[in-house]
């Protein structure tokens, strides 16, 4: 039990920090799942950024159930984009009236008997699985709402009013995540995440592992609802085009050409920025059929990195904050201006640092944490 306690405690300094960062929220709400995850236990999430119509415009999903893709395109294209939301549920406006933290059953303008007979609980929510749900509001601007949606599947415990307690702590870090402004980051971006394709000179994808799978969905925009366009298929334009680029990279640097191009392209979106790095499979690359390979990488702000870094040492969540700030170059004035405490109190804090994780200075700090497995 005390082991159990001190993981969440740990997941929850992990969270506040997280949500300090000042980064795109799009850039670290999959890490914002995660952390929020280990602290409330719940199957699926979605953020997404509703108007009065109930029309979602933007958002993320994180969903595990089998066919949730098709789903999600049902979801956005029949109910969010054709206003078919508000036939079970209140308007936006109605809904910023409610709790912040509410249940499904507090949103419906119809029978819950009505509800469960109405096709968006037929096609969508039935065969998610999904029974108990928790929805909480964290923005509100320009006449749009953000609502985080958390679930758990038929046979788990309905959420607990402990939980929605600890929820109710924790959603003011998560509103400052959603609505602080954004930093415009530095170039200084680290390797997080990475997985493995295969790919022939026309561009075709032939395998992906887990990993790829994930990072494709953030390189291809399938986490988000922009355009109206929730899912795209692997073999988008832009990714045959980047592919068979790879590809003719790799026979001229297997052809000797004196002016070949490494075989390594980068690209940036709103999920933050991408990077394929190709090779041979094999001796014979300048067979037609033959197959190329690509390293792809998810890459992640240098805090980001570095926040993870930190939660991996045994620190409160003062000393973390600590620790983040003089890893990323501030000085002791700036960091007390920054967490309101006087110098004295950082340079005590930061000592206290040094000692516990037996390094001598802000140099061997960021060694240590950027040093740190993702």
């Amino acid at each position: 039990m005390r082991r159990q306690l001190h993981l969440k405690r740990q997941a929850s300094n992990h969270l506040r920090l997280l949500c300090s960062l000042g980064l795109d929220w799009r850039v670290v709400m999959p890490d914002l799942i995660q952390a929020l995850r280990e602290i409330v236990p719940f199957t699926h999430a979605a953020l997404t950024w509703y108007n009065a119509d109930l029309q979602g415009l933007d958002g993320f999903a994180d969903w595990h159930y089998p066919g949730s893709a098709e789903n999600n395109v049902l979801l956005v294209t029949e109910f969010y984009q054709k206003k078919r939301m508000l036939e079970v549920f209140f308007s936006g406006n109605e809904i910023l009236q409610l709790p912040v933290i509410t249940r499904p059953d507090q949103w419906l303008r119809v029978s819950r008997r009505e509800y469960m007979r109405h096709d968006l609980y037929q096609t969508i929510e039935r065969p998610s699985g999904t029974h108990h749900a928790l929805s909480l509001r964290l923005a509100y601007r320009n006449g749009l709402m953000a609502i985080l949606v958390i679930n758990r599947t038929v046979g788990d415990l309905c959420f607990s009013s402990e939980e929605i307690r600890v929820l109710e702590n924790l959603c003011p870090f998560l509103s400052a995540a959603i609505n602080h402004p954004v930093v415009v980051s530095s170039n200084n971006w680290c390797d997080a995440e990475q997985g493995l394709l295969m790919f022939d000179r026309f561009g075709v994808l032939h395998h992906l592992d887990a990993n790829a799978k994930q990072i494709m969905d953030y390189a291809l925009e399938r986490r988000a609802q922009v355009r109206h366009t929730f899912a795209l298929p692997y073999r988008a334009p832009w990714l045959t085009s980047l592919l068979k680029t790879l590809a003719a990279r790799l026979d001229a640097i297997r052809r000797g050409d004196a002016n070949a191009t490494p075989a390594v392209i980068r690209m940036r979106n709103y999920w933050g920025q991408f990077e394929f790095r190709g090779y041979w499979l094999e001796a014979t690359q300048l067979e037609h059929d033959s197959l190329y390979a690509a390293n792809v990488f998810r890459l992640t702000p240098l805090p980001l990195r570095l926040a993870y870094g930190v939660n991996k040492q045994d620190l409160s969540l003062r000393e973390s904050q600590v620790a983040l700030a003089i890893s990323l170059g501030e000085t002791h004035r700036q960091i007390a201006d920054k967490l309101n405490i006087s110098e004295r109190t950082v340079i005590g804090h930061s000592q206290q640092i040094y000692d516990k994780l037996s390094i001598a200075n802000r140099v061997e700090l960021l060694a240590l944490l950027i040093n740190q497995r993702f």
